[in-house]
């Protein structure tokens, strides 16, 4: 469930339409826990309050266009390049990737190279894995269960710490060879079309 800032009352100000949206998340998560929520705030701020409220995902329009703009005046085509990646391309951009359970237990190297050899010429570039993904009381739950399977009580409780303190859909550009592929894991990468051909090139 997707839920925009409400703008609709007029003479609102951020801060109360960005309370009306964690009230928003904090009912829809009470009578339903293990719905999948994206919420939109203006203020960072209230991000805290979302992420209490287990919202799985947030967005930080006003922070995202200052960096836009901020970037922009550069004068490097930043915000083309965002363009191109973020566009409304079906087949070109910022992909989310499942990954096999096979390569669950395995290093990203190896999952980088199986990865590699099964795409068949295609241009598709892995840069990374999202952590976390999914419901949060799904992934919750999940994490809790693994936390139970150690014998030993003392890194049960180390594990159940960690278990509070997980954060939903968190990236991670190029880890290192050894990070380990877990439940839970998506692929972040890049699809590319063709390049246009140099006309120059066949003169």
């Amino acid at each position: 469930m997707l839920i925009i800032s409400d703008k609709s009352k007029k003479n609102s100000t951020q801060l109360e339409i960005d309370s009306r949206t964690v009230l928003a998340v904090l009912a829809i998560k009470n009578l339903n826990p293990s719905i999948y929520v994206a919420a939109e705030i203006y203020d960072e701020k209230f991000e805290n309050h979302l992420n209490l409220a287990h919202c799985d995902e947030i967005i930080l329009t006003t922070e995202y266009e200052h960096e836009l703009l901020a970037t922009a005046s550069s004068g490097q085509g930043f915000s083309n390049v965002i363009r191109a990646m973020m566009g409304g391309d079906s087949h070109a951009g910022v992909f989310i990737e499942p990954i096999s359970y096979k390569y669950y237990g395995k290093t990203y190297k190896e999952y980088a190279e199986a990865r590699n050899n099964q795409t068949d010429g295609k241009k598709s570039i892995l840069i990374g894995l999202l952590l976390n993904t999914g419901n949060f009381q799904r992934r919750r739950r999940d994490a809790i269960r693994e936390a139970h399977k150690n014998p030993n009580v003392a890194m049960v409780i180390e594990n159940l710490m960690k278990v509070k303190t997980l954060k939903s859909n968190e990236p991670v550009l190029l880890p290192d060879d050894d990070f380990e592929i877990r439940a839970g894991m998506k692929a972040i990468v890049v699809k590319v079309k063709e390049a246009p051909k140099n006309e120059d090139s066949n003169s």
